[in-house]
């Protein structure tokens, strides 16, 4: 059997808002990841980027890697494997 190796990496960061925020139905944890997401996005991709799915340099793309993974028949027969972090939040 073949063993993998990987890299874990721990971070913790502590945002503290300057008025109160007020979350819709959604979890906090789904708003941060969206607006992480977004502003990652116009950071790493080309503006003429056509999306993921559609874009020639996605094998390169940090965004991509990292936000919209793809592979081939993924583990349990997932298309897209799971995403490399998660971001939790608490109330307080």
């Amino acid at each position: 059997m073949e063993s993998l190796n990987f890299r874990l990496h721990a971070w913790r960061f502590t945002f503290v808002p300057l008025e109160p925020i007020r979350f819709a139905a959604l979890l906090p944890e789904n708003t941060f990841r969206g607006a992480f997401g977004t502003v990652f996005r116009r950071l790493a991709c080309d503006p003429s980027c056509p999306g993921v799915k559609l874009c020639d340099q996605a094998a390169e793309c940090d965004y991509a890697r990292l936000f919209e993974p793809s592979q081939e028949g993924g583990p349990s027969g997932l298309s897209d494997p799971p995403r490399p972090f998660v971001f939790r939040a608490r109330r307080g």
